[in-house]
This record gives C-alpha cells, sequence and structure tokens, in this order.
C-alpha cells in the first residue's frame, strides 16, 4: 500500500497535490500538510503532529478523521511520527510531497528520511513540481519518462558509494567510486527515456531536476 504523505513545507500547491493522489492512497499529513490537503479537497485518514505550524483551530479539523496530537518535546519530527504510523498499517510505499522549500533544516531531516526508508527496504521519493528526490541504499532503481532530465547522484549517509549508471546518460558511470567529500555526480544528463543507478557498499542520493529554472 502506497503512503501519500503531505508535510508542512512549502514547494507544492493544490493541484499538484491533486495530481499525486491515487485511488487506494494512504493519506497522512503532518502538521500544516493538513491545510494544503484540505485545499486540494482531499480527505486524509490520519493528521498528525505537534500542530505548532497548523494555523487552524482543532475545531477546524475533520471529526471523522484520525486526529494525533504529539508532545511539542520530541525526538521524531512529525514527519517521521507519519512515516511509522503509515507502516503500522502497512504502507510499504511512500510519496512525500510539500517536504521542501521551508526552512533547510526541515529540509534536510526529511531528505534523511528518505534514506531512513530505503535502509530498511521501503520504496520512498520526495516529489515536488520542482525536484523528484530518492536515495538508493545497496540496490538498483529504475527511472522512467526521464529523457533530457538533469540530474545529480551524490553519496549520502555513508563515507562513499560504488555507482553504476545503466542506460545511456551523459556521463555514465561504471562501478565508480563515489565519495561524499566530491561532488563529481552533479548535472548529468539522462539521454534515453528509461534507466538505471546502481548503488553498492553504500547509499546515494539521486535528485532528478523536472524543472531547470
Amino acid at each position: 500500500m502506497r503512503c501519500l504523505l503531505i508535510s508542512g513545507g512549502c514547494d507544492c500547491g493544490e493541484d499538484f497535490i491533486k495530481n499525486c493522489f491515487k485511488d487506494g492512497d494512504l493519506v497522512v499529513c503532518a502538521d500544516s500538510g493538513y491545510a494544503l490537503c484540505k485545499k486540494a479537497g482531499i480527505v486524509p485518514h490520519m493528521i498528525v503532529g505537534d500542530f505548532d505550524s497548523y494555523n487552524g483551530g482543532f475545531e477546524d479539523l475533520p471529526k471523522s478523521v484520525k486526529v494525533v496530537r504529539l508532545n511539542n518535546r520530541k525526538d521524531d519530527t512529525d514527519t517521521l511520527s507519519c512515516i511509522k504510523m503509515a507502516v503500522e498499517q502497512g504502507c510499504d510505499e511512500f510519496l512525500c510531497v510539500n517536504a521542501l522549500g521551508g526552512r533547510l533544516d526541515h529540509q534536510y531531516a526529511n531528505l534523511s528520511l528518505l534514506y531512513f526508508l530505503a535502509k530498511n527496504n521501503y520504496t520512498a521519493e520526495i516529489s515536488s513540481p520542482r525536484v523528484r528526490v530518492s536515495v538508493i541504499c545497496n540496490s538498483t532503481k529504475r527511472f522512467d519518462n526521464v529523457q533530457g532530465k538533469t540530474f545529480s547522484v551524490f553519496a549520502f549517509g555513508c563515507t562513499g558509494a560504488t555507482v553504476t549508471t545503466k542506460g545511456r546518460v551523459e556521463y555514465p558511470m561504471d562501478k565508480y567510486k563515489m565519495t561524499c567529500d566530491f561532488p563529481v555526480g552533479v548535472s548529468n544528463v539522462f539521454i534515453d527515456d528509461s534507466a538505471e543507478i546502481i548503488a553498492e557498499n553504500g547509499s546515494v542520493i539521486v535528485m532528478i531536476n523536472q524543472t531547470e529554472v
């Protein structure tokens, strides 16, 4: 089952959220992510957070939806709490939206959660109108509908990884020893519509630009 997780960032609009939603998704909102979900006309299954960023009152929250109010002094972020609860509901795939565009530390925390999910063998992606982000941890990931798009690959969550590309890209890699202190993987280009990226002996973060602005 897929979880559509709507965080409290500021990089998505309601039309983008509508297009991401699929029948059968478990829709979970992290704190102020509910405001965007409501604008998109989607009724979530759960709203989770300490509600430090949601500007509406609790009386505004739908009575038919499960609301989990967290203590604001906690170790897990609201988004991580959402992920853990979605896993308990049987989700093994995550599409995280509205997770970028705000404070840099919040963005980094959300990127780290992609590593957390990949390390635990869940499928996960952060998606926005400008960029798609995923983490590959000792495995292979296939990317489709990417012809002409610029992408970057960086060692992430480790000191380095062995990286191979399959399918035509502008700068191919064949068991390249990528380290976290040298950003050689920036600004590559997919030449074909599909390609695979393989990460061995470590993990990488892949950022695919949806626009060049």
